[in-house]
């Protein structure tokens, strides 16, 4: 029996309303995925983050959205009520952001803020979310999850905060976590050991995950798949292995763009959007 699909987001459009006139930054996107990981990739302003962000609901109030469909397992998302999406919300989809010293509360400690979810969503008592985020804590890599569990964000550094962030979006045992730009504020060191950490708790929990970065080599190390996205729409899907078998003009620009270290190269390859670029977008690519 053919598993039903995760995600299933059908011709959707998102524009805005500006003082200049009407922008669309969303541009007729597609597609499908299961419980994969499926990495998203796209300068900034390309409509990445906008795109995950449907799921949940969560768009400026000036959005205006049309699609065919956004259906999260077997739910109409974009015909949900409220109510139906915040039980969603943290429960079934959690959302990891870019920096963890905005998205964790500076008055609550790192304990009240993992179990909180617990009590939002009546998955346990207290002393079974106590539990759970202990283990969850030390399943990140704390090896003193008492004294994490006690300090107050700004007393974690970055990678920690990061670290922290994902036991809490883990605590409800969610189908998909959306991880927007996870790593950006931190080092290359700690941002390796971050990614190994989701990537390990997504395969175990056998999660779907989107993750979503300006970074090309990086999607394509902890991802299954790649959408490439451009001016609002997806103009190419690949395989991870298949990166560099890239045809759209866009990907191949990315693609040599980026720093090699087998052969010399004298100055890397800027993005130039040629007439080729056009062609491919007039044509729907």
């Amino acid at each position: 029996m053919t598993e039903q699909p995760l995600v299933e987001i059908s011709a959707l459009d998102i524009s805005f309303t500006t003082k200049s006139g009407r922008v669309d930054a969303v541009r007729g996107v597609s597609f499908t995925m299961g419980r994969e990981r499926l990495g998203i990739v796209g300068e900034s302003g390309s409509g990445k983050s906008l795109t995950a962000r449907c799921l949940l609901g969560i768009l400026p109030a000036n959005a205006e959205v049309r699609s065919r469909h956004i259906v999260f397992d077997g739910i109409r998302v974009d015909t949900a009520g409220e109510a139906e999406m915040r039980r969603l919300r943290g429960r079934r989809i959690g959302m990891i952001l870019q920096d963890p010293k905005y998205s964790l509360n500076p008055l609550l400690t790192v304990s009240q803020q993992l179990c909180e979810m617990f009590s939002i969503h009546r998955v346990g008592n207290r002393a079974e979310a106590r539990a759970k985020a202990i283990d969850l804590l030390r399943a990140v890599g704390f090896t003193d999850a008492d004294r994490v569990m006690a300090s107050y964000p700004h007393e974690l550094s970055g990678g920690m905060g990061q670290r922290a962030m994902i036991a809490m979006m883990l605590m409800t045992d969610p189908d998909l976590i959306v991880a927007d730009e996870p790593t950006s504020a931190l080092d290359v060191t700690v941002k390796l050991k971050v990614l190994d950490t989701m990537d390990r708790m997504v395969r175990e929990r056998r999660m779907g995950l989107v993750l979503i970065s300006h970074d090309l080599n990086l999607v394509a190390a902890y991802c299954d798949r790649i959408l490439i996205m451009y001016r609002g729409r997806v103009v190419e899907t690949l395989n991870s292995p298949d990166l560099a078998a890239a045809r759209h003009p866009y990907t191949r620009a990315l693609v040599d763009s980026l720093p090699r270290l087998d052969r010399q190269v004298d100055r890397l390859k800027t993005l130039d959007r040629g007439a080729d670029w056009t062609r491919w977008e007039n044509a729907g690519a």
